[in-house]
């Protein structure tokens, strides 16, 4: 049985925030690399691999003033989920340019939604590229739903979905989440000390 690793990268790590629709692509070459190390070091490992919105998707939001869990306008779900596919195309590329085998999943393809709580999943797609060694590549997304036209699920809500999905099928599960913020914050503050 083999283990399982999900990783986020932060959204405000691979763009600037204060620049809608802006790319640091040194930064994701540099992660990209990171991740080409693991893999090499670690062959053992089903990796997953998940982005943020960053300057893309957290626009895209502000520009439709859409809450986590209102209800999104038609065009504005399609809009929103249009600029968080294009930063994860840009971020996929950079992860097989280092000839990682990247898969962008969409996680509007093998999620649904009613009120804002999952509905249905499918996890199919992802559970066969991870068996064939493959590194899918999910991102924060408007999930269709029944009642609100979308809901916005962010990657850490999509990796809950995977873990509570696939924890009965790995030896163990770790989920690490990678950015440029100086810990896990509180409000404004940093917590300094993670407890159970």
């Amino acid at each position: 049985m083999h283990k399982l690793f999900l990783l986020k990268i932060g959204g405000g790590f691979i763009t600037d925030k204060t620049k809608p629709f802006s790319v640091r692509r040194g930064r994701m070459q540099k992660i990209a690399k990171t991740i080409k190390r693991l893999r090499a070091r670690h062959p053992e490992i089903r990796l997953i691999v998940g982005n943020g919105g960053g300057s893309f998707g957290h626009y895209t939001v502000l520009k439709h003033r859409a809450a986590s869990k209102g209800r999104v306008a038609p065009f504005g779900a399609a809009e929103i989920h249009q600029s968080v596919v294009e930063l994860n195309e840009i971020f996929t590329k950079a992860l097989l340019k280092e000839k990682i085998p990247a898969f962008s999943v969409s996680p509007s393809s093998f999620m649904t939604s009613a009120k804002g709580k999952t509905k249905q999943v499918n996890l199919a797609a992802i559970e066969t590229l991870l068996a064939n060694g493959m590194v899918p590549v999910v991102y924060g997304d408007v999930i269709p739903d029944a009642t609100l036209n979308g809901t916005i699920f962010s990657t850490e809500s999509v990796f809950a979905v995977i873990v509570n999905r696939l924890a009965q099928k790995y030896q163990g599960i770790t989920v690490v989440y990678a950015g440029d913020l100086p810990g896990v914050l509180n409000e404004r503050s940093v917590i300094r000390t993670v407890t159970s």
